[in-house]
């Protein structure tokens, strides 16, 4: 039993989806410190309030928790693809609401993706991860995202449009 027990710890772990969970829900802090930099580069004047914060930050979180379940959960890939539309849309409509422009809107969604491809791609570089699913979700990550960001580009948008024809009224 102990030879067994031997030989098991001294074959290296197998790498995994649950890894790549761990490894985007380790992405929260970089994500933090993005978002305060950015806006204070990009536009000084455009502090989010608190209640930005909240939603930022509680639209990340379900973002977070999608990407994961879409790699995961196959079988709920369209229900789930759905909710991030609504993602987008949520912060295309807080972004557009605190007068942030669109194009800075696209800029700060892509630096915020950065982290989440790069634990992706982190894992799926290591010696250990011969799951096959590891390199699988880069490309459903990727998807995943590309429909957040259409979806809060309209959103954005609609919201711009909607201001102007308020205003012209």
């Amino acid at each position: 039993k102990s030879d067994l027990k031997k030989l098991i710890k001294s074959r290296p772990k197998t790498l995994g989806i649950k890894d790549l969970v761990v490894e985007l829900e380790d992405t929260t802090s970089q994500h933090r410190e993005i978002g305060r930099s950015f806006i204070n580069r990009v536009s000084p004047e455009t502090k989010p309030d608190e209640k930005h914060h909240k939603q930022f930050a509680n639209l990340g979180r379900q973002m977070l928790y999608l990407i994961t379940k879409y790699v995961r959960e196959p079988s709920s890939r369209t229900e789930t693809l759905n909710m991030a539309r609504e993602i987008g849309a949520g912060f295309g409509r807080v972004l557009a609401e605190m007068r942030l422009p669109l194009t800075a809107s696209v800029e700060a969604f892509l630096m915020h993706r950065d982290p989440i491809i790069e634990a992706a791609t982190n894992l799926a570089g290591k010696r250990e991860a011969h799951s096959e699913r590891i390199v699988e979700a880069i490309p459903l990550a990727n998807h995943f995202m590309d429909e957040t960001l259409v979806a809060m580009i309209a959103a954005h948008q609609q919201y711009r449009d909607e201001s102007i024809k308020e205003k012209q009224q």
